[in-house]
């Protein structure tokens, strides 16, 4: 286990260190200094989570969510703080979603029962 939390370490270095990372942190500081943006900006994301985590949601109701948000999204990103702000935090996203894909991947979890 020792080894584990220090490999995790050096990833989790590597990833503060990167300028992926970084660009995320600057972008976050400018649009912090918008106090309005940024609370829009927060409201979208927790939007995003709700419609992309909420199994309640029927398929009508799921679609408007969708449609809705869109509008909402497509018009925050006309703003160009917040659009390197969700550009930035996505390519960070995506960097660790990559880490957890390929350790799934590499360490043959039997993860079938999320089939079907």
């Amino acid at each position: 286990m020792l080894n584990i939390d220090k490999c995790t370490q050096k990833l989790k270095d590597a990833i503060l260190e990167s300028d992926e990372y970084k660009e995320y942190l600057h972008c976050l500081e400018a649009l912090k200094r918008e106090p309005q943006l940024y609370d829009k900006v927060n409201y979208i994301r927790r939007r995003t989570f709700y419609v992309n985590n909420n199994s309640d949601l029927g398929e009508e109701q799921y679609a408007n969510e969708v449609m809705q948000y869109i509008a909402e999204y497509d018009e925050l990103k006309a703003n160009e703080i917040a659009r390197a702000f969700l550009d930035a935090e996505l390519v960070v996203c995506r960097i660790i979603q990559d880490i957890n894909y390929r350790l799934v991947e590499e360490l043959d979890l039997d993860i079938s029962f999320m089939e079907n």
